[in-house]
């Protein structure tokens, strides 16, 4: 082989190995710091197991309550904002519009002022 290839062979193994040690030092680097800040055990102790079960029940369905509030609120803006506008089926079933009238006719104009040039 040349010794051109053989210098862009060595040349493109060294930026890939660069290129997948530089990624495994970031994937260790994640994976120590997600362990050095990883969140500690409270030593709080529940006076009774049923009342932890309540509370996480009664907030689990609180934040169903909200994200369901939401989800109306969104439906309701989205709707208010299409209110005003045509849906696309009836967008492409309503035909050709304003804009492809003003360019049949500029191209029309277009067309007369050439064949007048030539003719």
């Amino acid at each position: 082989m040349s010794d051109l290839l053989i210098q862009g062979l060595e040349i493109s193994f060294l930026g890939m190995g660069l290129t997948f040690a530089a990624l495994g030092i970031l994937i260790l680097t994640m994976i120590l710091l997600e362990r050095g800040f990883r969140p500690k055990q409270s030593a709080v102790v529940a006076p009774s197991a049923a009342a932890p079960a309540a509370e996480a029940d009664a907030e689990g369905l609180q934040d169903e309550e909200v994200a369901a509030a939401i989800g109306v609120a969104l439906a309701y803006f989205r709707h208010k904002q299409a209110k005003g506008r045509a849906s696309l089926g009836e967008t492409l079933t309503a035909g050709r519009g304003g804009w492809w009238a003003a360019g049949q006719s500029a191209r029309a104009a277009q067309f007369k002022s050439t064949s007048r040039g030539n003719g």
